[in-house]
């Protein structure tokens, strides 16, 4: 956890600071006292339609092939660990259900991510929603002086899968 640029280093910071609240002031040792049972979760680059916020791959695609522009890609080799939304969702769920039966075991901080062998490039997936799409085309707008991205994220879920028991169902095949 943490990293080497803001976005990774303040995931890192925003768990600290959640274990810290929990140990503090729920802790799950005093459970019977306070009544409460607080978990993280994290997940990877989550898509799906009706997501038109700000600097998401799939609506600034749509958008630039809707104004027939291509699509740019400011870092086209970055690898990002894309999931569709509904996958860490189940893992959301599956984890509330097992801190209800049993509140003291599971809080504590949980990655929901796809599988090692479902990362793609930025450029793949953009490329995957153009042959979809049925025309456009992608352009490169690699800076060597932009500030610093990372270059590869990924999550660890084997937590997940081994204490929960959750693992995704789907790869990057099916989410094109």
């Amino acid at each position: 956890m943490g990293g080497y640029d803001p976005y990774s280093s303040s995931k890192g910071a925003a768990e600290i600071a959640i274990a810290s609240w929990r140990r503090s002031f729920f802790n799950p040792d005093e459970y019977e006292k306070h009544g409460k049972s607080i978990a993280s979760v994290r997940a990877g680059n989550v898509i799906d339609g009706g997501d038109w916020a700000l600097d998401r791959i799939i609506p600034d695609c749509i958008k630039a092939l809707e104004a027939n522009k291509p699509i740019e890609i400011r870092s086209p080799k970055a690898i990002r660990p894309w999931q569709h939304v509904l996958e860490p969702l189940s893992g959301y769920m599956l984890l509330a259900r097992k801190m209800w039966g049993e509140p003291t075991k599971y809080c504590e901080g949980w990655n929901f991510g796809p599988r090692a062998e479902s990362i793609s490039t930025v450029w793949d997936v953009a490329g995957k929603v153009v042959e979809n799409y049925g025309r456009g085309g992608l352009k490169d707008l690699s800076d060597p002086d932009a500030l610093h991205e990372a270059k590869l994220l990924m999550f660890d879920i084997s937590k997940a899968k081994f204490l929960l028991g959750w693992e995704p169902r789907m790869n990057n095949k099916q989410l094109s």
